[in-house]
């Protein structure tokens, strides 16, 4: 430690000490307040290039079913009529988009509804006990 700065803080009254505190602790507020907007920036940064990427993949992915659809159709059309191939593999690919969108309907209902209400319930009291 310095032994010129315990004279010099010494020597300093009270209020200039207070009014140094104050300034020092604004100034602290300030720079922690900068750091947090910086990692807020920096945080949805990330999530904006993710949610790209999400949709990037998403729009290939669509491409590939479709490729993947006109495939089973050119393999089913030795064996049947073309429309006959083109909506078998429309039904089935329909079938599967109905199942996988339930499946996501039942998971959203449960996120709707609060998975957590039964945690806090049993610590609320009943109607009937707040009646006098």
């Amino acid at each position: 430690m310095n032994p010129g700065a315990n004279r010099a803080t010494s020597d300093m009254s009270t209020k200039d000490l207070a009014v140094d505190v104050a300034r020092d602790s604004a100034l602290l507020a300030q720079l922690e307040f900068e750091l947090a907007k910086a990692k807020a920036q920096d945080g949805l940064t990330t999530v904006g290039i993710g949610i790209v990427y999400i949709v990037l993949g998403a729009s290939m992915l669509t491409a590939a079913i479709m490729a993947l659809l006109a495939s089973a159709v050119a393999g089913l059309s030795p064996l049947m009529p073309l429309w006959l191939a083109a909506l078998a593999a429309g039904l089935v690919a329909l079938l599967i988009a109905v199942i996988f969108l339930k499946l996501a309907q039942k998971r959203l209902k449960n996120v709707t509804r609060g998975e957590t209400a039964p945690e806090i319930e049993p610590d609320l009291p009943d109607s009937d006990d707040l009646t006098p």
